[in-house]
């Protein structure tokens, strides 16, 4: 692999950074993964988590059912995505950029869409922060990691 300037990094300058690419987007994906037991929960342990949230009126409509089971499943693939890209480093590398850009998108649509949707504050700040700081954590690293010199 070569670096920003074209120089090449050296094997072991490279190993430190993918290894640091590595653990951050599987810490991440992994948080996604969890995704998938809400995908899978009784409606009851939703409403309930609803109403923990402060939500105590959650609409009994097939359609809300739906969108809170596919949310769930679209964070848990992303996860998939993110945590196979993470075994295949450093040869992903491009794969783990889209990842990262795709959290800036799903945190600027969130930071927007919450609010639009009657949503608190509180709540969209909570749901929007989480893919944003993804994004500017994975693109530094994806940054450290194509800008090692030959010298490291």
């Amino acid at each position: 692999m070569v670096g920003r300037l074209g120089t090449p990094m050296t094997t072991s300058a490279l190993d430190r950074r993918a290894a640091r690419l590595r653990w951050c987007l599987r810490l991440y994906s992994g948080l996604m993964l969890l995704a998938f037991f809400p995908a899978l929960m009784p409606n009851r342990w939703i409403v309930e988590v609803a109403e923990w949230l402060g939500y105590p009126d959650f609409p009994e409509h097939p359609v809300v059912w739906f969108l809170a089971r596919q949310l769930s499943l679209m964070y848990g693939l992303l996860g998939v995505i993110g945590y196979w890209a993470s075994m295949t480093l450093p040869a992903r590398i491009d794969l783990v950029r889209v990842f990262a850009l795709l959290l800036l998108l799903l945190g600027l649509a969130q930071y927007v869409l919450d609010p639009w949707a009657g949503l608190p504050w509180r709540w969209t700040i909570g749901e929007s922060l989480g893919p944003l700081l993804g994004f500017a954590i994975l693109w530094w690293l994806i940054r450290s990691f194509q800008t090692v010199d030959a010298d490291s």
